[in-house]
């Protein structure tokens, strides 16, 4: 190589002098590697320690970022809704529908039983037709959204008056409208009426006092007992006076 680099022809002297000049940097480089160390001094071997104690530890865990939420599940978080889960939704909808479809059944048996009742009970006396119409209207009053229900009482009501007096037109008459006044003038009797505790063809039979309200009917025993005590007092009043002479 050396003689190469002293070749006469620059062409090549000039290649071999550089890699004349790399090789004996390497040569060198490689020398002064493997020399020893010059001794450590107590502050470089702390130094030392602790590079090597840093370079130890175990890497910080990569941050990840949080997955994205599904849109839907963040606008029902934001409102404070809980979404039910779908087969949950088709459950409820599912017994939606077969309780509307009970419900349009009974509906409809209901019907059925009215419209057999009302022409089972068809008459064709107008006296017995207007006794019917104002019992009905009279309930209808108190119970406007219960028109069939009402009619069917109504037809009661007056059977049983036909049952228990039918007879004796006059009598027939005037308990019609009694119990017609009563019901009119009465909501307590009215409510009892169509809440059951009453059964229909029976009022005919009931004691007029029996069809006013409560507090009127508790108004009219306290003052039938006044006129009672009042009585009472005068009788004795009366007995406690002294004849002349009774003692003379």
């Amino acid at each position: 190589m050396t003689a190469l680099a002293k070749h006469k022809d620059p062409a090549i002297s000039k290649p071999a002098n550089v890699i004349l000049i790399k090789w004996k940097r390497t040569i060198k480089n490689e020398s002064q590697n493997s020399k020893p160390d010059a001794k450590e001094t107590p502050n470089d071997a702390e130094s030392r320690a602790s590079r090597e104690t840093k370079d130890t530890r175990p890497p910080a865990p990569a941050q990840t970022k949080p997955a994205k939420e599904p849109q839907e599940a963040k606008e029902t978080k934001e409102s404070g809704e809980t979404k039910q889960p779908k087969d949950d939704v088709k459950k409820r909808v599912r017994e939606a529908d077969v309780e509307y479809e009970e419900q349009q059944k009974l509906e409809e048996e209901t019907d059925e039983k009215y419209e057999e009742f009302m022409r089972k009970n068809e008459t064709k006396d107008m006296i017995r037709k207007n006794i019917r119409k104002s019992i009905l209207k009279n309930l209808l009053k108190y119970e406007p959204n219960r028109k069939k229900e009402c009619a069917i009482l109504a037809v009661k009501i007056e059977n049983g008056i036909v049952k228990a007096y039918g007879g004796n037109p006059s009598e027939y008459s005037n308990k019609a409208r009694t119990i017609v006044a009563n019901i009119m003038r009465s909501n307590d009797f009215k409510a009892r009426i169509l809440n059951g505790e009453i059964v229909p063809e029976e009022i005919a039979t009931m004691d007029p006092k029996d069809m006013v309200d409560e507090h009127l009917k508790k108004k009219r025993d306290d003052m039938e007992k006044s006129i009672v005590d009042a009585k009472r007092s005068d009788f004795m009043i009366a007995n406690m006076k002294v004849k002349e002479g009774m003692y003379t």
